[in-house]
């Protein structure tokens, strides 16, 4: 998330894009960037700091990765599972629901309104999106 002081990640904000910014210098530092963030070598780095899978193919299949796995049952069992996964499709509500779940969850992050309160926020208008949809 583009932070006031410094950025931070939601959980599952693993989607990453580079928006136009009309400046040539920025865009190639956003494209340097990028490339390095999804190279195999950080790739496979974040995936055992953190437990996550590695979902590109290319990089999933690697004997550097395979061995990884063979390492850890659970994650063989997660990476198996993978092959029965599917993207699922956007329902109609998502981008306002989306949209909730960021505009709740910035002013938490920077300690604006309590947990708590963003929790009871982000109910209330997850009901109402809900209910508008249904």
């Amino acid at each position: 998330m583009p932070g006031k002081v410094e950025s931070k990640v939601m959980v599952g904000g693993d989607q990453m894009m580079i928006v136009d910014s009309k400046d040539e210098a920025v865009n190639d530092a956003a494209f340097e960037f990028l490339t390095y963030m999804m190279s195999e070598e950080v790739v496979i780095a974040n995936s055992k700091e953190q437990g996550e899978l590695v979902c590109q193919k290319p990089i999933a299949e690697t004997e550097v990765y395979q061995e990884y796995l063979s390492a850890s049952s659970s994650m063989q069992v997660a990476q198996s599972a993978m092959d029965h996964c599917a993207y699922r499709a956007r329902v109609p509500w998502y981008d306002e629901w989306s949209q909730a779940v960021y505009a709740v969850c910035e002013p938490c992050l920077y300690g604006e309104i309590s947990c708590e309160d963003a929790l009871a926020e982000l109910e209330s208008q997850t009901k109402d999106i809900i209910s508008k949809y249904q």
